[in-house]
C-alpha cells in the first residue's frame, strides 16, 4: 500500500509528491477459547489454601491465541469473598495455536473466620490482544462456574511463629509475648497452651518444664477473637551453645476437655 499526498487531485502517485509504501496484512479465520471443564470445585478452611483443580483450556478457533489469560469474579455465599482470594497458575496462560490445550489450577487462599457453606462464582478465560487485563467485546473469551465449599472448623494461629527470643546466657530466665488468634469459623471453649522441649543442632536439649506459659488456660475465644500471652524459658547449666527450637503447641481442648492435647 501507498500513502502520499496528492497535489494534482487525479487520485494518482505523480512524481515529485510527497509519499511513502507501507506492508498492509489481515489475518482471516475465527478467534475462539474454551474452557473444557463446565465447572471447577474446590473444598477449604478458613485461613488456609483450598484444594488444586486442574481446568484445560482449548483454542477451538482457526487462529492462534497470542495472550490467553484467566481470571475469576467474587465468590458469593454466606458472605462475599473477593474475587483476588482466587488463585489461577498460571494466571496467564500465554499463546495458543489452533486446537491446542493447555491446562491451569484453580484454587482459593480462604480468609480468616470466613463462614461455612458453598460459595459460586464466575472463571473467565480469554485472549487478551491488547494487554489491558480487561475483557473486551471483540477479544474471544468463555467462562466456567466455579464452587467453594468452605468448611466449618476450628483453626488458630499464632501471629509470631516463629517467636525469636534473642540470645540469652546459662542460668537465665527470657520471656517474650505472642498474639493468639481464632481465625476459624466456630468459638472455641478452652484454649490451651502445652510446651514442649527445644533442641539445638547438637541435640542438647532444654525441657519442656522449664518452659511455661502465661497464661495457660486462655479460655473461650469467639470467632475472630485475639488475645496476647507470655511463654518464659528458664536456661539451666551446663547448657551448649547454639540455636534452640521446638514446636510449642496451642490447641482447643473441646474434645473431653480434660486439660490434656488429644490428637482427635
Amino acid at each position: 500500500a501507498w500513502l502520499f499526498e496528492d497535489n494534482n487531485l487525479n487520485t494518482l502517485r505523480t512524481g515529485g509528491e510527497p509519499e511513502d509504501n507501507f506492508n498492509l496484512t489481515c489475518r482471516v479465520g475465527t478467534l475462539s477459547v474454551d474452557i473444557i471443564e463446565p465447572g471447577l470445585t474446590s473444598i477449604g478452611d478458613p485461613s488456609a489454601t483450598s484444594t488444586a483443580t486442574t481446568f484445560n483450556v482449548k483454542n477451538t478457533g482457526s487462529l492462534t491465541l497470542a495472550r490467553v489469560k484467566a481470571t475469576g469474579t467474587a465468590l458469593i455465599g454466606p458472605q462475599t469473598i473477593p474475587a483476588t482470594a482466587s488463585i489461577f497458575i498460571p494466571a496467564n496462560l500465554g499463546s495458543l495455536l489452533s486446537t491446542q490445550i493447555k491446562a491451569g489450577t484453580w484454587q482459593v487462599a480462604v480468609p480468616a473466620n470466613t463462614l461455612p457453606g458453598v460459595y459460586t462464582g464466575t472463571m473467565a478465560v480469554w485472549n487478551d490482544s491488547d494487554n489491558d487485563n480487561n475483557i473486551d467485546s471483540p477479544e474471544a473469551s468463555t467462562t466456567a462456574t466455579l464452587q467453594l465449599t468452605v468448611n466449618s472448623t476450628r483453626v488458630l494461629l499464632v501471629l509470631q511463629n516463629p517467636l525469636d527470643l534473642g540470645w540469652n546466657t546459662e542460668n537465665s530466665v527470657t520471656t517474650g509475648v505472642f498474639e493468639i488468634r481464632n481465625v476459624g469459623n466456630i468459638a472455641l471453649t478452652g484454649v490451651r497452651l502445652l510446651a514442649s522441649e527445644v533442641r539445638n543442632i547438637a541435640a542438647d536439649v532444654i525441657p519442656a518444664a522449664s518452659i511455661t506459659f502465661t497464661p495457660v488456660l486462655v479460655g473461650p475465644m469467639a470467632v475472630g477473637a485475639a488475645t496476647l500471652a507470655t511463654v518464659t524459658v528458664t536456661v539451666g547449666a551446663p547448657q551448649s551453645n547454639g540455636v534452640y527450637s521446638g514446636n510449642m503447641r496451642v490447641y482447643d481442648d473441646y474434645n473431653l476437655a480434660n486439660g490434656a492435647w488429644n490428637a482427635a
